[in-house]
């Protein structure tokens, strides 16, 4: 349990030093500076949100990864380039270096394996590969379906007994914002 000291008519968190609100038994709303009390706490943690990333620390942090990754996509255009030089060459030499039945030729520095890949057929043209499996292979014809509530909700009877069983009615009523002034930045 935490330890609290009353200030000025204000309950304060001594270990944490965060204002838990005004001296009542149970704090109600009832005038405009009850209400200002809690928009300014509702401000002030929006705002100390922010200020996390603000802080030296994560802005450095973003920038080292940033940085991290610019330094990765270096490397590995680097590796794709040496691979696409010397790639089919290496594994030329490396075939006439295997002994009996051996697939992969091995060294400290890695090793170059040779595998057998079976053909395989793909799908040129997805509308005659669909007519061609209407004739021949229905089953291989995937047909997906998608609700639109937008495109029926005027149209739905919920007296309907496959409606009642197919649709839940949502009851409105009314939504509320707490805007505090506070902008994210756009760049956090």
């Amino acid at each position: 349990m935490s330890v609290t000291e009353i200030i000025d008519g204000l309950i304060w968190d001594v270990e944490t030093g965060e204002c838990l609100g005004p001296v009542r038994s149970t704090f109600k709303i009832a005038t405009k500076e009850d209400a200002e009390w809690v928009l300014i706490k509702l401000q002030t943690c929006e705002s100390e949100i922010q200020a996390i990333d603000k802080t030296p620390s994560v802005i450095a942090a973003r920038a080292l990864i940033a940085n991290a990754e610019s330094m990765k996509k270096d490397l590995e255009r680097r590796y794709a380039s040496i691979e696409r030089r010397f790639g089919p060459e290496l594994a030329n030499w490396a075939r006439t270096q295997l002994v009996g039945k051996a697939k992969t030729f091995k060294t400290l520095f890695g090793s170059v394996s040779f595998r057998a890949v079976p053909d395989k057929i793909k799908v040129a043209d997805e509308e005659l590969a669909v007519a061609w499996a209407k004739v021949h292979a229905p089953a291989a014809i995937k047909t997906t379906h998608k609700f639109l509530i937008s495109e029926a909700k005027d149209k739905i009877n919920m007296d309907d007994a496959l409606a009642k069983k197919a649709f839940v009615t949502e009851k409105g009523g009314e939504s509320f914002a707490i805007k505090t002034g506070v902008v994210e930045d756009a760049e956090a």
